[in-house]
C-alpha cells in the first residue's frame, strides 16, 4: 500500500492506514440494502414474487390496477398503466420511505 500522489505527508511517506473494519461492512451493504428495500415494499402493501425476489407488485382492491416495480442492484423501476395516479402515489411513498 502507498499514500496516494494528494495526500503524501514529507517524511511519512511510508505510512498508510489500514481499514479492516470498512471494507468488511462494506460486503454487508449490498444485504442490508436488500432488507431495507423489501421491508419498505412489504410496508407500502407491495407483494413479492416468489420466483424472483427482485419483483414486487401491488394490486388495488377497488380499481384492480396492477402497479408492478422491478428492483435490481440500486436500481428501481415503476410500471403500471399510462397515466396512472395509483403509479405517481405509490411512488410518492416509496420515496417517503
Amino acid at each position: 500500500m502507498e499514500q496516494s500522489e494528494d495526500f503524501r505527508l514529507p517524511s511519512k511517506e511510508k505510512k498508510v492506514w489500514q481499514l479492516h473494519k470498512v471494507l468488511y461492512s462494506i460486503k454487508q451493504v449490498s444485504l442490508s440494502w436488500w432488507q431495507t428495500i423489501t421491508k419498505s415494499m412489504l410496508a407500502l402493501g407491495f407483494k413479492q414474487y416468489k420466483s424472483n425476489t427482485g419483483v414486487y407488485y401491488f394490486i388495488d382492491k377497488e380499481t384492480r390496477e396492477l402497479v408492478i416495480i422491478i428492483v435490481y442492484v440500486n436500481d428501481v423501476c415503476f410500471m403500471s398503466s399510462k397515466d396512472s395516479s395509483l403509479l405517481l402515489k405509490l411512488k410518492q411513498k416509496f420515496i417517503m420511505k
